[in-house]
């Protein structure tokens, strides 16, 4: 029960809370919730950057998981050091390093990571089978999807569900992210296992600038399309 609420404490964002229980209990930092995650984990996920900082500041060796989805690059390049082979090893809820840093859009630790070998286009395992330019679009880190497709992340990848990062990014109403895949050559037409395109979701959604722009971009597509099978 005290893990539960330490937990639950870390979740609701309550700082104070968390302090005294890590001074009653220190034990608590070590403890998983019921998906196997750290607390630092826990925090960084429900983006509570003054936990995270507070539970660093109890944890005597932080794993790699924590350090790529906190932005300790220093820590990575340590850890990776020493077992190279976990920069291509799964977290608890079955994300890779890369991944964890995309989502949180840690560019640093992905730079490194990506000098370093890691496959870019590798798929978590868990239920989304998700690459690391999905993590970045649900997190909605322009930059570290810029940085993915750079070093050869697909832009049409999918997801469960048949779920590319266009769809995400027209979903979240992001329309740097938007124009960057589509200058990056995604597939306007590429359909949900729903049957819906970017262009059905952003509507759905009510983002009207990601419509306009995937509408302006689906016509000049076609006109293009048009200009090149035209006879002569």
């Amino acid at each position: 029960m005290q893990a539960e609420a330490f937990f639950s404490a870390i979740q609701e964002g309550n700082l104070r809370l968390v302090e005294q229980m890590l001074q009653s209990h220190p034990g608590l930092i070590h403890n998983q919730d019921k998906n196997g995650l750290s607390p630092i984990l826990v925090a960084a996920y429900r983006h509570q950057p003054e936990i995270v900082e507070l539970l660093i500041s109890h944890k005597v060796l932080i794993d790699v998981f924590e350090a790529a989805a906190t932005g300790r690059v220093n820590h990575v390049v340590r850890i990776l050091a020493r077992r190279p082979e976990l920069a291509t090893a799964y977290s608890p809820d079955g994300y890779q390093p890369l991944a964890l840093a995309a989502f949180f859009g840690h560019l640093d630790v992905m730079q490194f990571l990506l000098r370093a070998g890691v496959e870019v286009n590798s798929v978590s395992r868990n239920a989304l089978q998700a690459a690391p330019i999905h993590s970045a679009a649900a997190g909605n880190q322009v930059e570290a999807m810029r940085l993915l497709l750079e070093h050869g992340a697909d832009p049409n990848a999918c997801q469960a569900g048949q779920v590319a990062p266009l769809h995400i990014a027209a979903q979240k109403g992001n329309l740097q992210m938007t124009l960057l895949l589509l200058l990056s050559g995604a597939d306007l037409q590429q359909k949900t296992a729903e049957g819906k395109t970017a262009l059905d979701l952003a509507r759905e959604a009510n983002h009207p600038e990601v419509v306009e722009l995937l509408r302006t971009e689906i016509t000049k597509r076609f006109r293009s399309a048009r200009r090149l099978t035209a006879p002569r």
